[in-house]
């Protein structure tokens, strides 16, 4: 038992990795772990290999028999999952006379079927320290079959949530997957509110504060700013795919390397050569996975500016907001950095509000910060985005702000975001008066009303690609 406790971050590792949703595939894996864990302990000859490979590959198995099995279910019961209805006028000329919005065809009307809820026990909740400070809550409750899923976990989002819910260990809940994907709490029946939540940090013991976020509801917070958890979730931050693109480098592996004391800056990260001998010793890495990390390293040290500054986890700056900086600064992270020592005014770039404008000049400020990204500009080259202009000063969007919103079909978050920097838009994630157009895909929100309060003109996904097509 003590050895499973001891390795059980491997699940989450492994689900981070693999990109599956832990409240969907966490008691999948852990049952896939378990079995790992009897193995390894029971058969000799597995412990000629490390045992995260082992348990990765039971995980692996137990998610792939899951789905084999779910796959065969839905084909024998020739059910076809669905969240609503579309409604049309079976007169196609008069629907077609009604118009559109840049929300939907006025011909129709979509109808969503009210999630399913499950009853189930509250038992407790898990507190997870992130890179900010900032303390997660997840609600732990007996495991309820929900939508050919199995799930013990929801997230509470913040504390006024969690004390607006009333819980307490024993209450009876109810929950549900939104859009049948995520665990949600709907509500809570008994509502005791006898749960008391531990007011220290889960890492390093840290006496936790209640603060408010730029979006005005509380959360808990560790302040230590050498809590192990904090500096391991910056790392993470750092290396992630959309930012530095250290592959290799999960959670689990950053926790090994910043307790063996080989890591304390970024710019540690280009120098674990001098560690070979000692990391080779290390339970998970051998000759060839360390060949592959210092190749992943190496390629990191090209990057462009935007990545770069995401990646420093600047608090609400962002992959786009790193885009806009390097629009601003042409890839010049010396001009970036004058601009803070002069007084550059932030506000003037599209989507830079004062709360965005304060955390970077608070930031740069921070000594203590500083010490763990400062080192590394010596270790990286810039290089200006490879992404080619394709259309000139000519283009109907050139220079002009645009926000997309919604759910498109051809691009995704960041696809539409390199598109508009193609065409050399400039794109921005809320609407303002600045905004020249708003590109609105299926469920677009708050965006939309906005626009439309506004007065900004609105683009489907084929009257934008139609605009560009002149």
């Amino acid at each position: 038992m003590r050895f499973a406790e001891k390795n059980h971050k491997l699940v989450y590792a492994f689900l981070q990795e693999q990109w599956y949703d832990p409240g969907e595939y966490y008691d999948l894996a852990v049952m896939g772990y378990l079995r790992a864990v009897e193995r390894y302990c029971s058969h000799a000859h597995l412990r000629r290999f490390s045992f995260s490979t082992v348990a990765y590959r039971a995980m692996q198995q137990s998610i792939v028999s899951w789905k084999r099995g779910e796959s065969r279910r839905r084909q024998a019961e020739e059910a076809y999952p669905v969240d609503g209805l579309i409604m049309e006028y079976d007169d196609l000329a008069y629907g077609k006379s009604l118009g559109a919005t840049g929300h939907h065809e006025n011909r129709l009307i979509a109808l969503k079927w009210a999630d399913e809820l499950y009853e189930t026990t509250f038992r407790s909740v898990e507190l997870a320290t992130t890179r900010t400070g900032m303390v997660s809550l997840t609600a732990r409750f007996d495991p309820v079959s929900m939508d050919g899923a199995t799930v013990s976990r929801a997230y509470l989002h913040n504390l006024d949530n969690f004390r607006a819910l009333q819980l307490g260990s024993g209450d009876t809940i109810r929950v549900y997957r939104a859009n049948m994907i995520i665990p949600q709490i709907a509500c809570n029946l008994t509502k005791s509110g006898t749960y008391r939540l531990p007011m220290s940090c889960p890492c390093c013991g840290a006496v936790l504060e209640v603060g408010e976020t730029t979006g005005r509801t509380h959360q808990l917070f560790c302040r230590n700013r050498n809590c192990a958890a904090r500096l391991v979730q910056k790392f993470v931050h750092f290396c992630d795919k959309s930012r530095m693109n250290i592959e290799g480098l999960s959670e689990t592996t950053l926790e090994k390397l910043i307790g063996h004391g080989w890591i304390h800056t970024f710019a540690d990260l280009y120098e674990l050569e001098q560690h070979r001998d000692a990391i080779l010793q290390t339970d998970g890495f051998g000759e060839k996975s360390f060949e592959r990390l210092q190749a992943a390293i190496e390629k990191s040290r090209t990057c462009t500016l935007a990545k770069f500054i995401a990646g420093l986890g600047i608090p609400t700056v962002g992959r786009h907001a790193g885009r806009a900086l390097e629009r601003c600064f042409a890839g010049s992270w010396e001009a970036f950095e004058a601009a803070i020592q002069k007084g550059f005014d932030f506000t003037q770039l599209p989507d830079f509000g004062a709360v965005m404008q304060e955390n970077i000049y608070t930031w740069y400020a921070d000594a203590e910060e500083a010490k763990l990204w400062r080192p590394l500009l010596e270790k990286i080259q810039f290089i200006k985005e490879t992404t080619p202009m394709s259309i000139t000063k000519e283009s109907p969007l050139y220079g002009k702000i645009v926000v997309a919103t919604g759910k498109l079909k051809h691009y995704t978050r960041d696809g539409i975001q390199n598109k508009l920097l193609e065409i050399g838009a400039i794109p921005a994630s809320s609407v303002t008066k600045k905004t020249n157009y708003l590109i609105v895909g299926e469920k677009a929100g708050s965006k939309l009303t906005k626009a439309q309060q506004l007065g900004v003109p609105t683009l489907t996904e084929e009257e934008f690609e139609a605009l560009l097509a002149g």
